[in-house]
C-alpha cells in the first residue's frame, strides 16, 4: 500500500486446491466448496468495489505485473460474487495471448470470443449464461498472435459501448500490464481498474 500508494480492496487468503475423485481440476470459485476465509474476501472486494463505483461505472478491468498473481482468478470470482448478488455481469477474457477464464470455470465447450470478434473470424457474439446464474460469458480458448494490434480496433470501443447497454457489470481479464501493451490499450474503455497484486 505504501509502495503504490493504492487503496487495498481486499486480502485474497492463499488455498491449497483439493484433488477432485472425478480427477477433474478447475480454478478455485466461490460457488463451489472452499476455504470459508476465501469466500468471505470475496464479499469484502465487491462491498468495498461497489462503494467506489459511480452509477455510470459498469467497466472494471482487472490486471496485475506479472503473470502467476492470481489476476485471472480475482476477475472470476469477482464476477461471480457480483452475480450471487443477482446483478447481470459479463465476464469477458481479453487475455488473447493466455486465455483461463473458461478453464477456471471448468468449461469445455468451444465458443468464440473477444479475439474471434476483433479479427472478424466471427461476427455473431454469443453470450452463454454460467450455470443458470445471472453471470454471462465473453471468452474462447483461441490463442491470438498480434492481440495489441487486434485490442487497438475501432470495433472494440463499438463493442464494448453495445455490451455496457446491457449489464450492470462487465469484469475483463487482461494480460500482465508490465509485460504486454494488451492492458493498456484496453485501459482506455474501463471505468475502473483492479490491480492484483501477489504477496
Amino acid at each position: 500500500k505504501k509502495m503504490v500508494n493504492l487503496k487495498c480492496l481486499a486480502k485474497v487468503p492463499r488455498v491449497a486446491q483439493k484433488a477432485r475423485k472425478s480427477g477433474k481440476m478447475h480454478g478455485l470459485l466461490i460457488t463451489r466448496e472452499t476455504h470459508s476465509g476465501f469466500r468471505e474476501s470475496f464479499h469484502l472486494l465487491r462491498a468495498r468495489l461497489t462503494r467506489q463505483l459511480s452509477p455510470d461505472d459498469k467497466i472494471i478491468l482487472f490486471t496485475s505485473s506479472v503473470p502467476s498473481e492470481g489476476k485471472s482468478s480475482i476477475a472470476v470470482n469477482t464476477a461471480l460474487s457480483l452475480a450471487r448478488e443477482g446483478r447481470r455481469v459479463l465476464l469477458m477474457d481479453a487475455d488473447l495471448r493466455h486465455p483461463s477464464v473458461k478453464s477456471l470455470l471448468g468449461i469445455k465447450t468451444n465458443s468464440a470470443g473477444l479475439g474471434e470478434y476483433l479479427s472478424n473470424t466471427s461476427k455473431e457474439i454469443k453470450l452463454p449464461r454460467f450455470e443458470s446464474s445471472s453471470l454471462y460469458l465473453y471468452a474462447s480458448d483461441t490463442v491470438f498472435q498480434n492481440p495489441t494490434t487486434l485490442l487497438r480496433h475501432n470495433r472494440l470501443e463499438s463493442l464494448m459501448n453495445a455490451l455496457r447497454s446491457n449489464f450492470d457489470y462487465i469484469i475483463v481479464d487482461t494480460p500482465p500490464a508490465s509485460m504486454m501493451a494488451d492492458a493498456s490499450a484496453l485501459c482506455r474503455h474501463a471505468d475502473k481498474v483492479v490491480y492484483v497484486i501477489r504477496e
